[in-house]
């Protein structure tokens, strides 16, 4: 109740009570303001007990003091363990958790629970800008793959810098990673081919943003074809470059990015060199074990294979390349 709808209940009360004090009988107080004596004498016994206090006569909150349905303590702080130690959402703890414990509670309770302990913080919605379009529905796995580079930094005790190229099924989410000592067309042409490798189904279209390791639309001294546009054409795919300087309509291969630096090179010894199993072992994580909440906490290679109906369908791991 707002404070000025306390304030005329207080002094309605106080009203009620004036004139009792005043030697006006309780059954006329309660005629001339439709209430029934039993409710008179209540405020009248907290009025009394408060030492005639006129605050005493507002309503007091009716929020029971437990529920018994509140996690309990002991859970709540293996909650918030979890959280602390994996950084991970509400949904996600809450798929995790009866791995842990058997104890199941539901991805409200767990986020209530990490509000309680102050580990939410409210985000801003961005609004739709006037004539934003959303992303076009996808059908099918391979529709779009999105694909962008990731700077790793200065590679260990050596001089030179390695890069991530990582491709994503926009679809089934489905992630492929290969890692190289350059950014260079040649790279990105030898990373095309393992990619095609790598996935398990057909690719319709390859979406990338107009770095040069991909198009020379805006190199306008560079007079010939770009390999990798030429390799697409050799197998017959798609090339979709997004506008320029709107990283947003790569979000899907840019939130992947995020992702990896989280869960694997915020984790490992030496970030900067990692070697050939360790990416590996991530990637068959991120697709075969780790719960997506765009997949209903499905994870990728298990959304493919409902999808295809082929309990069979794998991904080939082995054209994973690791510059050494």
């Amino acid at each position: 109740m707002s404070g000025e709808g306390q304030y005329r209940q207080i002094w309605l009360r106080l009203q009620w009570i004036r004139e009792h004090e005043g030697g006006r009988p309780v059954a006329q107080i309660c005629r001339r303001y439709p209430i029934r004596p039993k409710t008179f004498y209540k405020w009248w016994k907290r009025y009394l007990e408060s030492g005639r206090d006129p605050k005493s006569l507002a309503d007091r909150s009716r929020r029971p003091c437990r529920s018994p349905r509140r996690a309990s303590k002991a859970f709540s702080r293996r909650v918030v363990r979890l959280r602390e130690d994996t950084g991970y959402g509400p949904a996600r703890l809450w798929f995790y958790l009866p791995q842990r414990w058997k104890k199941r509670s539901s991805p409200n309770g767990v986020y209530r629970i990490l509000k309680r302990a102050g580990l939410i913080k409210a985000h801003r919605k961005n609004k739709k800008k006037f004539g934003q379009k959303y992303a076009a529905l996808l059908k099918a796995p391979g529709e779009k793959v999105q694909v962008d580079v990731k700077y790793l930094g200065k590679a260990a005790g050596k001089s030179f810098r390695l890069y991530q190229y990582t491709a994503i099924d926009c679809f089934s989410k489905l992630q492929f990673v290969s890692i190289y000592p350059d950014i260079s067309p040649q790279a990105s042409v030898d990373f095309l081919r393992r990619l095609l490798d790598f996935f398990p189904f057909h690719i319709q279209t390859i979406q990338t943003d107009h770095g040069v390791e991909f198009t020379y639309t805006f190199s306008p001294y560079i007079h010939k074809n770009h390999p990798f546009e030429q390799a697409l054409q050799t197998y017959g795919l798609q090339q979709t470059l997004i506008p320029i300087a709107t990283p947003r309509y790569n979000g899907t291969v840019e939130r992947v990015h995020r992702t990896i630096q989280e869960e694997f090179y915020r984790i490992i010894p030496n970030p900067t060199r990692p070697t050939s199993s360790q990416v590996v072992n991530f990637l068959r994580y991120y697709n075969e074990a780790r719960p997506h909440s765009a997949l209903q906490m499905k994870n990728p290679l298990k959304h493919l294979k409902n999808f295809f109906q082929n309990p069979k369908l794998q991904p080939n791991y082995s054209v994973t390349y690791v510059w050494k």
